[in-house]
């Protein structure tokens, strides 16, 4: 055992190196995706009912339920807390100051991600000159370059903060249990009650983004850890203890639900509790229910390239575990070793949860995403250890071609952005609306390229190693793409121009809005319209109308059979104009309940 721990200290790295690269690995990324959550407008449902809650919490000062032109808020507060926080700092809500809650909670959590594969690593018995430090690196490589988790740290939703504090909580078992495991603490010192009470409390405000799925992922996930570390009786026992865990959680993350409760009464319940919980778990009305493979496809694109190579690797890792088995005698010096498949353990112990549910999203898994990346970090620094040293030296080839390859990838963007500025013979109507995109972004996009390059120069003047130049250049290509990929489609649709336009037509008249209580398909509009809004369920029906009324064409019977109506303006998005597509139009209507609508044809928009 001295042995065992001297060759483990040896191997620790130091705290100041392993932080300060960790922090600044963390901080490059924030100011990366900076592009990322400035450039696109708010193109879906989700991101627009999740900021348009958090600008009515900032606007109001509601903090219990802010009601979304009285629809109750899908998610519990925590997001949105923090995102009325943020555009208090900026004097705006907005989709920057929104989205920069998630971007924030994606940095810490590679933070994360890199000291617990760092310091997990350094706890279990590595192999011989295996580098914790290393790992931990391809730790916060992996998961930063996966295009899931880049996607999901610019979005205005509620997943990254949630996966924030799921994650970590599970880090907090996945330590101890790996203390465990290795033999460097007993039972009752690695599951001390400081490391339990830091639990539940992540726990709790996991919930308080999420709901109670941010209580029950960690348990199952811990549950499976333990059972694995330590016997599956032991880890029931320990689950069904009382615990002071157990009174902080219920202090932190019931008392919001309890006031929720009594403001919301049945709406609150029926949809945070029953329709984003049971229901999507169990199946019913609205759910959009996939098949159990359904996650096989997310973890292949989401983190995609390592996907590629995960299988390879897992491969190898068992081949040399079986070998070591082989070559160490005795289950208690095999036991440390065994610490290496927590990770997995984990991962794979949340993919079953989530595909047994009913419902499924390909941002369920973001809390999974970290320990993927650790169990590849380290399945990729064993592959390092063991391999010849013709194959190290043919690698670094390939990295140092590569990152030339996207620097020159880089150079060739900022001067294609130049031809935006030219007169371009384009007859589609898609391709002009995405040049004019472009162009009124140039400013920007040239100067964010510009800095690139020049940070590039900076890293080789100094020295940086060809591994950390590909890196910060292939996210940035990644940054690059995403944000001129989404910022050209959700130009495309348009909803914030529609949305101006339908402000400058109405002035400040009154606004309703015909809809069924699950279509989410206007909400993007009636975000930027920042504007009271009534919304009328139209099986309830009209006996009247007046006024200004905003719908898609299928509910155009509503309005018609209380009053006259004339259609005042007609918003198409552009690519459905050229596909002769007329059903999600949004139409602009003027009802008259008695009396002429006046004479006047409908003005067609494009969106």
């Amino acid at each position: 055992m001295g042995d065992r721990a001297q060759r483990s200290a040896d191997q620790q790295p130091s705290g100041q190196t392993l932080y300060s690269v960790s922090a600044l690995g963390a901080a490059t990324y924030l100011l990366l995706l900076l592009l990322f959550i400035v450039v696109p407008a708010i193109g879906s449902s989700t991101e627009a009912r999740e900021a348009h809650v958090a600008w009515e919490m900032y606007e109001n000062h509601e903090l219990v339920l802010p009601l979304r032109n009285g629809l109750v808020p899908s998610k519990p507060p925590l997001f949105h807390w923090t995102a009325a926080a943020v555009a208090e700092l900026f004097g705006n809500s907005n989709a920057f100051t929104t989205r920069l809650v998630s971007l924030l909670a994606g940095s810490l959590l590679l933070v994360v991600t890199v000291l617990s594969a760092s310091l997990l690593l350094s706890s279990t018995v590595p192999a011989p000159k295996a580098n914790p430090l290393r790992a931990g690196l391809l730790a916060g490589a992996a998961l930063s370059l996966s295009p899931g988790f880049v996607r999901l740290s610019g979005d205005a939703r509620v997943d990254m903060l949630f996966s924030l504090f799921a994650s970590s909580a599970i880090m907090i078992f996945l330590h101890a249990c790996a203390s465990y495991i290795s033999g460097r603490s007993s039972f009752d010192h690695a599951f001390n009650s400081g490391k339990i009470t830091a639990f539940f409390l992540l726990c709790a405000l996991a919930t308080l983004a999420k709901g109670p799925l941010g209580l029950v992922l960690p348990i199952i996930c811990a549950f499976s850890m333990l059972g694995y570390s330590a016997g599956w009786r032991r880890s029931l026992r320990f689950f069904v203890r009382p615990r002071i865990g157990w009174l902080i959680f219920v202090l932190v993350a019931v008392p919001w639900y309890v006031l929720a409760a009594l403001k919301g009464e049945g709406a609150f319940v029926n949809r945070q509790l029953v329709f984003e919980n049971l229901l999507r778990f169990f199946g019913g009305e609205n759910v959009n229910t996939e098949p159990p493979w359904f996650y096989l496809t997310t973890v292949f694109s989401d983190l995609f390239p390592w996907s590629l190579m995960a299988l390879a690797l897992f491969i190898r890792s068992a081949k040399l575990s079986r070998a070591r088995n082989e070559s160490v005698s005795g289950l208690q010096n095999r036991l440390p070793y065994r610490a290496r498949n927590l990770p997995l353990v984990c991962a794979l112990t949340g993919l079953i949860f989530f595909s047994l549910s009913s419902g499924k999203r390909h941002t369920y898994l973001l809390p999974l995403f970290p320990f993927l990346a650790i169990y590849f970090a380290w399945a990729a620094d064993e592959y390092w250890i063991t391999s010849s040293k013709q194959f190290k030296l043919g690698l670094g080839r390939n990295v140092r071609r590569l990152a030339v390859g996207c620097a020159v990838l880089l150079t060739v963007m900022l001067f294609a952005i130049q031809y935006t500025r030219l007169p371009l013979p384009v007859a589609a109507p898609s391709v002009q609306q995405a040049i004019q995109f472009v162009a009124a972004w140039r400013p920007v996009l040239e100067l964010w390229l510009a800095l690139i390059l020049l940070v590039l120069a900076l890293m080789a003047l100094r020295g940086a190693a060809a591994a950390v130049q590909l890196w910060f250049l292939y996210l940035a290509l990644v940054v690059f793409f995403f944000s001129v990929g989404l910022g050209i489609k959700n130009d495309l649709k348009g909803f914030d121009r529609a949305a101006e336009q339908i402000r400058s037509r109405m002035g400040g008249a009154p606004l309703s809005a015909v809809r069924l209580a699950r279509e989410e398909y206007l909400d993007p509009l009636l975000f930027y319209l920042k504007h009271p809004v009534n919304l009328i369920e139209p099986r309830a029906g009209l006996e009247r109308c007046s006024g200004y009324y905003v719908l898609q064409p299928h509910h155009m019977g509503v309005l018609s059979a209380a009053g006259k109506v004339n259609i005042a303006a007609r918003f198409r998005q552009i690519h459905d104009e050229e596909k002769g597509r007329t059903d999600r139009d949004i139409l602009l209507v003027q009802c008259y309940s008695s009396g002429s609508p006046g004479e006047g044809s409908p003005l067609r928009e494009r969106m």
